[in-house]
């Protein structure tokens, strides 16, 4: 009876130490009031007063008569249909690819007498086939999308480019368009916020995620001295309202190349520049969510600004005064593109959208070697997208997107070389997708 006793006690004692050192411990529960203020979603982590939100989405894409990036593909010219003149796509491609991709956003807050200290991450999984090379899967396993800190108006790290007008950019669209920048760079910058949504940025954003490459008709001339000597500077104003948002934005750098070999460059310092303007418009009178959006570009000596890809060129070789050797002139281009979605109901909505882009490579462009024959190359694209997505119960998007793209090749004013690129395609994207 003594020992049944005495065991008793034991576990009641320690029954009585295990609550109370449960008791000591951080509450892993959401604190009431910490974390409020910085929207919902946000829990205060354990012993701190740092508030944590995670979340992201899973998606499958199958993408017919497309490249595995999400844009229209071409037959018989490149997938990026602006590299150079001249570049041919191989007709071994495959005809549909498939794509799946994770994202994972961590964003981290603490309140402070200056504002909120806050640091984001977001990293993706992508692993899609490769229409380019048959039986081929590309896996990009995990790589940052963005990582940056933010504290009293400061932004540090791997985070939009503040050129880019992004918020209405997609239009809700399933695919790539061409007209609009979209890019993730490197950067310090500093943002003011004024009353009534109004804001003003400038930034240092590094030029290594630029373009910097020259052509001539054959292909991409690499230039092994090439080099960037400062960062691109970016300003950008606008204002976040009711009634939509506006933006206004420009950016400037310069591209620097020594003599290339055999093709007597000489020193080169050119300045690349290019200007931005967007404008989205909350149409909730018609359903709520509606949005009307547009964005319109022009630069020149950086393609890129108009959204096309780091293989597009920034320059071309022209042919130099007096008929020898070469220089550098940068490809002009403009670029617009503008959308509407609507909700036909809470849980169906539709996207139409076209995009548009215009590129001048400028007249004297080399067609051969040095004393070869010249000329003056333009090119066009027109991507348009509509599509249709059912969200049957919540966090869950069920898509499907056709594409009609239209291109027009090189127009030659002055040689028989490089013949016209037209062509015309379409193209169909599937979506699931289940976001949290």
């Amino acid at each position: 009876m003594k020992l049944k006793s005495l065991l008793l006690g034991s576990v009641a004692a320690l029954s009585l130490g295990a609550m109370a050192s449960a008791a000591d411990l951080p509450s892993a529960k959401p604190v009431t009031g910490v974390c409020d203020s910085f929207g919902a979603g946000f829990i205060a982590l354990p012993g701190s007063d740092t508030c944590l939100k995670i979340g992201g989405w899973a998606r499958a894409d199958t993408l017919i008569h497309a490249n595995n990036a999400g844009a229209a593909r071409w037959d018989g010219a490149k997938d990026i249909p602006f590299v150079a003149p001249g570049a041919l796509e191989a007709t071994t491609n495959d005809t549909y690819a498939t794509r799946t991709r994770f994202q994972l956003d961590f964003d981290a807050r603490t309140k402070t007498e200056y504002g909120p200290l806050r640091a984001f991450l977001r990293v993706r999984t992508d692993t899609r086939s490769d229409t380019a090379t048959p039986n081929t899967i590309t896996n990009n396993f995990v790589s940052p999308y963005y990582a940056f800190v933010q504290f009293a108006g400061v932004t540090a790290g791997l985070a939009q480019s503040n050129f880019d007008f992004l918020n209405y950019s997609y239009y809700d669209s399933l695919s790539a368009g061409y007209a609009h920048s979209d890019r993730q760079i490197n950067q310090l910058a500093y943002t003011y916020t004024a009353a009534g949504g109004y804001f003003a940025t400038i930034a240092l954003e590094d030029a290594n995620f630029s373009d910097n490459t020259i052509v001539n008709n054959v292909g991409i001339l690499n230039v092994a001295n090439g080099r960037n000597d400062m960062p691109d500077v970016v300003v950008s104003v606008g204002a976040k309202q009711g009634w939509g948002d506006a933006q206004l934005s420009g950016a400037v750098g310069k591209t620097s190349y020594s003599s290339g070999t055999g093709n007597n460059l000489g020193t080169n310092d050119e300045v690349r520049w290019a200007v931005r303007g967007g404008l989205a418009v909350k149409l909730d009178q018609l359903a709520k969510g509606d949005v009307l959006a547009i964005t319109a570009a022009y630069s020149e000596g950086n393609t890129r600004y108009l959204g096309l890809g780091v293989d597009d060129a920034g320059y071309v070789l022209r042919l130099a005064t007096g008929g020898t050797g070469w220089n550098m002139q940068a490809v002009k281009g403009y670029a617009v593109s503008g959308g509407i979605k609507h909700y036909w109901m809470p849980n169906l909505r539709s996207t139409l959208a076209a995009n548009y882009v215009g590129l001048d490579w400028g007249n004297g462009v080399k067609t051969t070697s040095v004393g070869g024959a010249t000329a003056s190359y333009t090119e066009n694209l027109l991507l348009a997208q509509a599509n249709l997505i059912y969200t049957p119960v919540k966090n869950l998007d069920l898509g499907v997107e056709v594409l009609y793209g239209k291109r027009e090749g090189f127009t030659k004013t002055s040689n028989t070389v490089a013949a016209s690129r037209d062509a015309d395609t379409f193209g169909a994207i599937f979506r699931v997708q289940r976001s949290f």
